[in-house]
């Protein structure tokens, strides 16, 4: 019997226990997990996430050697030792976070003094936040990496680290963890059941069907997703669907509601050859939902960019036409977003400190 507790971030963290029988569960729902992202027994995996325990790490490793493939941890190192253990360990995969996996493939030149695409990583796996599933930032990761495939992967340690996965279509995450889990669609605000059609969006609820310490029903994810399909042309039943963001991080314009990574899908979509596709919506306080003036959000835009004022105005244009809400762009340089080593969120409190 081993004990695991949630993070805690959002509150008193919430402990929950994992039989032997669990985990042989997990490593088996992991393998499908893993194996439908397109890792193979012939790859070497690096994890660069830096939680090499439960639940986002030694569950993957289980999983991607019961597929026969081996495995690295990088993650928890320093940026130029993780470098070297990529370059040194010819790792043909990564999984991480989606910003940090970006982040690595922008700084690779910078501490081993190659490009990413020289390492010969071939495929990658990203998640644990929106923003794989954007084409913009799809495109770019694999140009960066010089990647054959690239992939969006989800979870909930709650209830298991690994959910869905994208097949070979790259066109939405399947889900995966079938005898194991059961999901249902729901709409946040009523509870009402929703079908698995294209199109549709809601809350997924999760119970666990097999599980033997702390068994969860009916568990509310607070994620928010879009049925993709409802068909595969892999063969694989189960519905596909794109993470849009997590439903307590909706914000309201006067009477309409938006999702940050939807300002940004707009964003980066229509304007991806002046940006760097960093952005973020700026908020007066972490509990701030409501706004009655235009959104501030703050833009990276590259430098060869020289009429700003008409960028900034397309850009605002743009996001009212389709969203129906005003935002304030305030374009800024590159790299004026914190990088971080596991996500970049896209909501910060307050103006960035010069």
């Amino acid at each position: 019997m081993q004990v695991i507790s949630s993070s805690g971030t959002t509150g008193r963290p919430v402990y929950y226990g994992i039989t032997q029988k669990d985990l042989e569960s997990w490593r088996d729902a992991l393998a499908a997990f893993t194996y439908n992202a397109g890792i193979r027994k012939n790859d070497v995996v690096a994890h660069v996430v830096g939680t090499p325990i439960f639940a986002g790490g030694e569950p993957y490793f289980e999983g991607m050697r019961h597929i026969g493939a081996a495995t690295v941890w990088a993650g928890g190192l320093a940026t130029e030792r993780l470098f070297e253990t990529l370059r040194n360990m010819y790792c043909t995969a990564i999984l991480g976070t989606t910003s940090f996996d970006l982040y690595l493939a922008e700084n690779c030149q910078k501490y081993l003094g190659i490009d990413a695409k020289e390492l010969g990583i071939k495929k990658i796996l990203g998640g644990g936040e929106p923003g794989l599933g954007e084409e913009p930032i799809r495109h770019k990761m694999k140009e960066l990496w010089g990647a054959d495939t690239v992939r969006e992967v989800m979870g909930l340690a709650d209830i298991m680290p690994g959910m869905w996965s994208e097949c070979e279509e790259e066109k939405g995450m399947h889900f995966t963890a079938q005898p194991y889990i059961m999901v249902e669609l729901t709409d946040p605000d009523t509870g009402k059941h929703l079908p698995w059609e294209p199109g549709v969006c809601g809350e997924p609820v999760y119970t666990t069907i097999l599980r033997e310490a702390t068994p969860i029903i009916r568990y509310a994810s607070h994620d928010y997703i879009r049925v993709e399909a409802a068909e595969c042309k892999c063969g694989r039943t189960s519905p596909k669907m794109r993470c849009i963001g997590r439903v307590d991080d909706m914000l309201i314009y006067k009477a309409m509601n938006v999702f940050p990574s939807a300002i940004r899908d707009v964003v980066v979509k229509g304007f991806e050859e002046f940006l760097t596709g960093y952005i973020q919506v700026v908020k007066d306080t972490a509990a701030q939902v409501r706004f009655d003036d235009p959104i501030p959000v703050d833009i990276e835009v590259l430098l060869s960019v020289q009429d700003k004022a008409k960028l900034k105005r397309d850009i605002e244009g743009k996001v009212r036409e389709l969203l129906v809400v005003k935002i304030e762009a305030n374009l800024v340089p590159p790299e004026t977003i914190k990088r971080t080593a596991y996500k970049t969120p896209l909501v910060r409190v307050g103006a960035i400190k010069k």
